[in-house]
């Protein structure tokens, strides 16, 4: 069975630690992750654990970089999507963030719509903001 060797600060980011199974660095870890885990050096860990702390770790790096996204003007799942695809993250995790950003209401593709046409029609006609719209995924 897999043994925790070692767990170090990471030196670039302070709320991450990095993890090293067998004297092999394995994984940077969220902190939060390390103590919801209760991971020590010495302990010996199963590969199925050793799953979910990394299932974990990656949806608190996806929610945390969709919030950015989100952090400067709304946004549609499409866009959510699309960009968290681009991180090579798992459909799975994707779909896990979009819940909890539907959950507190954080992405709404419906009021988008309907700010994103009040935005435009005084520029554009229907056809123009149709494809907007479509553009964007809605």
């Amino acid at each position: 069975m897999p043994r925790i060797t070692k767990i170090q600060s990471n030196k670039k980011c302070p709320c991450s630690v990095d993890i090293y199974i067998d004297n092999e660095f394995y994984i940077q870890l969220k902190r939060e992750i390390e103590y919801s885990f209760g991971l020590k050096e010495g302990h010996e860990i199963s590969i199925e654990l050793l799953n979910d702390i990394t299932n974990k770790n990656s949806y608190l790096i996806a929610k945390e970089q969709a919030l950015k996204f989100i952090r400067f003007r709304m946004r549609t799942e499409k866009e959510i999507i699309e960009k968290l695809k681009k991180n090579a993250t798992k459909d799975h995790i994707i779909q896990k963030v979009i819940s909890f950003l539907r959950e507190y209401d954080l992405v709404n593709d419906r009021q988008f719509a309907k700010e994103m046409i009040e935005n435009l029609k005084q520029k554009y006609g229907k056809i123009r903001i149709n494809q907007e719209l479509a553009h964007k995924g809605i």
